[in-house]
């Protein structure tokens, strides 16, 4: 469909200021998202209820944020990442794509590509590599 000139909209709760921000088309913005100066989100993102994303931050496409996550400014958050709810994510910190944050984790250093981490601080349980060896 997208190759057929299909477009979509970007739903962002009317309360959210999104000025300065670049938004990728097909990206959701709940009540209460908090966006700093310059972040740029990717298309078809999800930021759930309360998500606060620090300045400078860049979400690739895909990305899905759920209620209550804090990111600090300059994180990267890669290509079909998932953040669960609660997390909060040091400034400067880079997520690969496709990794798994945990609920509640607190992210401190850079997180590898297929990546599950949780806990306080956040520690690796599982990469997708491994899961598929077995």
């Amino acid at each position: 469909m997208i190759g057929k000139g299909c477009k979509f909209a970007r739903l962002i709760h009317p309360q959210v200021d999104h000025n300065f921000n670049e938004i990728g088309e097909g990206s959701i913005l709940s009540e209460g998202v908090r966006l700093g100066a310059l972040v740029n989100l990717g298309r078809h993102c999800a930021l759930r209820f309360n998500a606060s994303i620090g300045h400078e931050s860049l979400l690739e496409d895909y990305v899905y944020v759920s209620s209550g996550v804090i990111l600090g400014g300059r994180v990267q958050i890669g290509e079909g990442a998932y953040l669960g709810m609660g997390c909060t994510i040091k400034q400067g910190v880079t997520i690969g794509p496709e990794s798994i944050i945990g609920a509640g984790a607190v992210v401190l250093k850079d997180v590898k590509p297929h990546t599950t981490v949780v806990g306080v601080p956040a520690k690796e349980i599982i990469r997708k590599d491994e899961k598929e060896n077995r």
